[in-house]
């Protein structure tokens, strides 16, 4: 069960906020052996451009996580693992801002974001960076299965009308990995495990337009 979303997030953003204020890099924080990839940036309340490193993004996805499960905080564990919903959740917004947002940082009041599949890190770091509670896909009984098509993202400019669809390239995710959870097995397995992070440290050393195929872009009159 997820809980007190909001207040999660509101006060994650301002502990980044404050560590900026501090100067603060994230390579003083976990994280330091991440792949080395550009920071999100996002336009808050007030003009403010912010910076969102990787570092960050796992840190909010592991605190979320921690959360949700009704446990303390254990970071000590996650230092160095990299999620591969929250590695290909952040491509995907530097993809899709590229895109829309070409005239400089958005405004996190100006852009929607959300996915076909209901990986928690995708959501995770969509919420960390509009900086607002999303709705997620409704939990199922009988949970369909994770496959590419889960990782069709959609992404759009709200003051224009510009929208895009587009899809996770073949071959960044194995097909074993899908095999795996399809069967049951968590990412705590071994193997899930090992899959899911080489995916995710390939995803991240790629670049954000070879990540994914553009379906759609949508163009407003």
């Amino acid at each position: 069960m997820r809980k007190c979303s909001h207040k999660v997030v509101a006060g994650f953003l301002l502990g980044i906020a404050l560590f900026a204020q501090l100067g603060c890099s994230s390579a003083q924080k976990p994280g330091a052996s991440y792949p080395k990839v550009d920071p999100l940036r996002v336009r808050r309340a007030g003009g403010v451009v912010q910076e969102i490193t990787l570092a960050d993004a796992m840190a909010y996805h592991h605190r979320h996580e921690d959360h949700a499960h009704d446990s303390s905080s254990h970071e000590g564990d996650h230092e160095e693992a990299i999620c591969t919903g929250v590695a290909t959740g952040y491509q995907a917004i530097r993809f899709a801002t590229a895109k829309l947002f070409a005239d400089g940082a958005p405004d996190a009041s100006d852009i929607r974001l959300s996915v076909q599949g209901g990986m928690p890190g995708v959501w995770d770091i969509f919420e960390l960076y509009t900086g607002t509670e999303l709705t997620r896909p409704a939990k199922q009984e009988a949970k369909p299965s994770l496959s590419l098509e889960s990782f069709v993202f959609e992404a759009k400019r709200l003051s224009t009308g510009q929208s895009l669809r587009f899809r996770l390239r073949e071959g960044f995710i194995p097909a074993q990995f899908f095999e795996l959870k399809a069967q049951g097995f968590g990412c705590d397995h071994p193997e899930v495990d090992e899959i899911k992070g080489r995916a995710a440290r390939r995803i991240l050393s790629t670049a954000p337009e070879e990540c994914f195929d553009l379906l759609t872009w949508h163009h407003e009159s």
